[in-house]
């Protein structure tokens, strides 16, 4: 039988350390894309810029995920924690950030912080009936992963946990490098995003 690869020398050393070259790339090249999203949050529905949410992580361990703001001020008090489409919750200028998924990229801080990876499952909202002791759980949670680059929002939860569950048998560089690359293409032609 396959074994999981969590305690691989690429998840343990490599994958922190190209996580954190590449973010720091990115930063230093597009801060002010940060900038201008800040501005059209502020134009549009004024303050706060960033929103801030408790989500699950590795190990089952909670942890505060960081986003543009999308949503109107206290949306999660005026309805669902998820969110579906054409939600009214969403704002003008949080509606062209989830498109372009500009909105995911203060998470950018979650993994400098070391609660993220560019590479994982997507983390999930706080439920009461969590199982911890999901295989996707061994890794951290990513910006992007098997399941954004096959079928995203398009899947269903069952699908969604077969890609995100088969993740930590396949973690290597080749398979980062090549999710990434695909997460550049589908966010360029704006596929699944809601």
């Amino acid at each position: 039988m396959e074994k999981t690869r969590e305690n691989s020398f690429y998840v343990n050393f490599g994958k922190p350390l190209l996580d954190s070259i590449l973010v720091l790339i990115f930063l230093l090249l597009f801060w002010w894309v940060f900038i201008l999203c800040a501005i059209a949050i502020i134009a549009d529905d004024g303050w706060p810029v960033i929103y801030k949410q408790i989500r699950v992580g590795q190990f089952g361990k909670q942890f505060g995920i960081y986003k543009f703001r999308s949503m109107v001020k206290q949306a999660d008090k005026i309805g669902p924690t998820s969110t579906a489409d054409n939600d009214s919750r969403i704002t003008r200028s949080g509606q062209f950030l989830r498109k372009t998924s500009l909105d995911e990229l203060p998470q950018l801080y979650n993994i400098l912080k070391g609660d993220m990876s560019l590479v994982g499952y997507r983390p999930d909202v706080v439920h009461d009936n969590d199982d911890y002791s999901k295989i996707k759980y061994l890794l951290k949670p990513g910006i992007t992963g098997f399941a954004q680059v096959n079928g995203r929002s398009q899947l269903t939860l069952e699908e969604r946990d077969k890609w995100e569950s088969l993740y930590p048998y396949k973690v290597s560089f080749l398979t980062d490098m090549g999710i990434l690359l695909k997460t550049v293409l589908i966010v360029i032609n704006r596929k699944g995003t809601n």
